[in-house]
């Protein structure tokens, strides 16, 4: 265990790890996510654009990953535009290219578009699902809304429509925010999506995480309120069930576990995200949000979030877990 060979080094490793295990002790974040390394981004240097954002990763059916995130990129002449990568292993990536360009109109509702989630459906197709909105301007709450796109081979896709309106666009829906979001099928076959939204009657502050269900994956409804001022939350599937892992406010990340992927607990458990050296890893502070996910042959999740205020990486995460003997047996041997 690393933490026991720290403590046998010296004094000053001996600090560290009582520190460690005083902030365990005393209520902090059991689940520590620890900073791996850069996947996209300036600073592996695979990719030039301005910013990078809101990582959606998936297993391929041949073993590979693919990376999907939103991009604003002037040399692909729009406001935003969503591209992909792909990595044999998960941790190196090549950058391939543009799967979906916003408008070229800064007034067109898709002239901003980022935050993929993409489905693999029972036909073998893929669905995207996207935030999408006109530029923002002043002070007004973004036209955020949620639209999909199709394809065949998960690379080529074409726009279907709206998926989830806002009031802005249509006087009907009770919702004035939705952005975004992860999409999977859960366990009975309903089709789930859980997004960063806003009610109509919700009070004005931060977004919330919030649920709809479908029986299609094209229409959904049965809104509800999953976790107040919870935002930008990723799914994975996992042995018995479905875990979720999302951001709260600016500070700090959680993480909740359905069976279902429909009935959730209550409240979110906190986890930590830190970098090589320990230390927290916020969005306030370092811009870390966003959060993508995806499950290894291993049975181990591995973490994507964005990285710097304007993020120019995406860098990912590896669980650390502590299972060594008591601290008292550690000081005694």
């Amino acid at each position: 265990m690393q933490e026991m060979e720290e403590v046998r080094m010296g004094k000053g490793k001996l600090f560290l790890f009582l520190t460690f295990f005083a902030a365990q002790a005393a209520g902090a974040a059991a689940e520590t996510w620890v900073f791996k390394g850069y996947a996209v981004g300036k600073q592996p240097g695979n990719e030039t654009a301005l910013s990078v954002m809101m990582p959606e990763v998936i297993r391929l059916d041949n073993g590979t990953y693919r990376m999907y995130y939103g991009a604003v990129d002037p040399a692909v002449g729009t406001g935003s535009c969503i591209k992909y990568a792909e990595s044999s292993d998960g941790v190196s990536w090549e950058v391939k290219g543009v799967v979906l360009q916003g408008a070229s109109s800064s007034s067109d509702p898709e002239w901003d578009i980022r935050g993929p989630s993409v489905l693999k459906l029972p036909d073998g197709r893929y669905r995207m699902f996207y935030q999408s909105s006109p530029q923002q301007s002043g002070g007004e709450i973004p036209k955020l809304h949620v639209r999909s796109a199709i394809s065949d081979d998960g690379k080529n896709f074409s726009r279907e429509g709206v998926r989830i309106n806002i009031n802005a666009y249509d006087s009907s829906s009770t919702l004035r925010l939705a952005g975004h979001g992860t999409y999977f099928i859960a366990s009975n076959g309903t089709y789930v999506g859980i997004f960063s939204g806003e009610f109509t009657t919700d009070a004005p502050g931060p977004s919330d995480l919030k649920m709809a269900t479908s029986s299609d994956g094209l229409t959904f409804g049965n809104f509800t309120t999953l976790y107040a001022d919870w935002h930008d939350p990723i799914v994975v599937k996992v042995n018995g069930g479905y875990r979720t892992c999302a951001t709260y406010l600016v500070e700090k990340q959680g993480t909740a576990f359905s069976a279902d992927g429909i009935n959730w607990p209550t409240s979110m458990t906190d986890v930590s995200f830190v970098d090589a050296n320990g230390d927290a890893l916020t969005e306030g502070n370092s811009g870390v949000g966003d959060i993508g996910g995806v499950l290894l042959p291993s049975g181990d999740i591995r973490l994507f979030t964005n990285y710097g205020n304007p993020s120019e990486n995406i860098m990912y995460f590896k669980k650390r877990n502590y299972s060594g003997p008591p601290i008292n047996m550690l000081l005694t041997e």
